[in-house]
């Protein structure tokens, strides 16, 4: 999947080089697997092309409002919901858009820890609802989706004393071997 989504952004980028609008600095606009992604093919387009990457990343909704308030970008790699909205703002190009990639939303725990069955969306339920705490994004692409989620499976309420929402992809919890889900 990596060395697909490498090549799709690649193309991407070629694409852009080709661009009589493109300069010497390409500016991207991206989460963290952007980042990893340009960083793994982008000496070989700098290389080739002369153009030099600039990667700026943060959180996809952070990076929509940099791009509705008039920031310059060459390249934006987005959340498919928020691509639309800002399509529909008229801030991104319709004919330009490419869906290169996508993302799943994994369960971690703590090394030692039993892991927890999630087999069934009943064992699925009944482990956020015994978690100690729980914890994802307060911005972050997939918040949108586990927030309809958990109000969908009717546990929304119960999870929200003890969910964890860090502005940063950085943040650590005081107390990271307690056993947080």
């Amino acid at each position: 999947m990596k060395t697909f989504s490498s090549l799709c952004v690649a193309a991407g980028l070629f694409a852009i080089a080709a661009s009589p609008a493109s300069g010497a600095e390409l500016k991207i606009f991206g989460s963290r697997v952007t980042k990893m992604i340009v960083e793994d093919i982008g000496p070989q387009f700098e290389r080739a092309t002369g153009h030099r990457l600039v990667v700026l990343t943060d959180v996809a909704a952070v990076m929509k409002r940099r791009i509705e308030a008039g920031d310059p970008f060459d390249l934006a790699v987005l959340v498919n919901f928020q691509t639309d909205d800002l399509i529909e703002k008229g801030k991104l190009v319709a004919g330009t858009r490419s869906d290169i990639m996508r993302a799943g939303i994994g369960v971690a725990i703590r090394r030692g820890a039993e892991v927890p069955d999630i087999g069934t969306i009943e064992a699925f339920k009944r482990t956020l609802l015994a978690a100690k705490s729980i914890t994802y994004l307060k911005e972050g692409a997939s918040t949108i989706y586990l927030e309809r989620l958990f109000v969908r499976l009717g546990i929304a309420e119960a999870l929200r004393a003890k969910t964890i929402k860090p502005e940063t992809e950085s943040w650590r919890p005081a107390t990271w071997n307690s056993g947080s889900l």
